[in-house]
């Protein structure tokens, strides 16, 4: 069951794309710098999880990298 779960994460293009779109969208003016700290600390967790999902080979999408990721 956990390792379905895991996959099924692993390959969730929208997961991946939320924590950039939230940085992205961040406005000093309207959003707290506690907001600012736990975008980046949530993508931190993110992109360790990740990382480890492509190690173990989860994500169905070999294209995927932590560099692809970053720079988007």
């Amino acid at each position: 069951m956990t390792l379905c779960l895991t996959g099924k994460l692993a390959n969730m293009t929208d997961l991946r794309q939320s924590f950039l779109w939230l940085l992205k969208t961040y406005e000093p003016g309207c959003h707290s710098n506690l907001y600012l700290r736990d975008i980046i600390v949530t993508n931190h967790y993110f992109l360790l999880l990740l990382e480890d999902w492509l190690a173990r080979g989860l994500c169905d999408d070999r294209s995927v990298t932590m560099i692809s990721h970053i720079k988007q």
